[in-house]
């Protein structure tokens, strides 16, 4: 295996054929996963921690998404993606809360986001 030497391509020379040949090979890093916990600001707590998977996109934007909710954040830095979806979050909740009132599958959603996320209610 040699490497060429201006473009840093590993290519591999075939005696028999008598060429060589050389093809890129894009490497995708594995997503970082990171556990969110504790504090989500502005009146929301997890009460549990969720599993983000942060990726790195093809315009080389991030994005922070769960496998729990389907919810997903974007940002120039793995921390905006991360600030971007725990603001995400907090919209699906309270959209998820609005519709429970009248709506039986948002009920149910709500249940299960409850076991994550508490809504705290401030003094004021």
């Amino acid at each position: 295996m040699q490497t060429l030497p201006s473009s840093g391509l590993l290519y591999r020379t075939n005696p028999r054929l008598q060429f060589s040949c050389c093809k890129p090979i894009t490497v995708q890093p594995q997503p970082a996963t990171r556990l969110l916990y504790g504090p989500l600001g502005q009146g929301y707590h997890l009460r549990s921690h969720i599993v983000l998977m942060v990726e790195r996109d093809e315009d080389g934007s991030f994005i922070a998404s769960d496998d729990d909710y389907g919810v997903y954040g974007v940002g120039d830095t793995e921390d905006a993606a991360q600030r971007d979806y725990v603001n995400s979050l907090k919209e699906y909740y309270d959209i998820i809360e609005s519709g429970s009132h009248s709506h039986a599958p948002s009920r149910v959603a709500l249940r299960q986001l409850q076991q994550h996320i508490a809504k705290v209610r401030t003094a004021g």
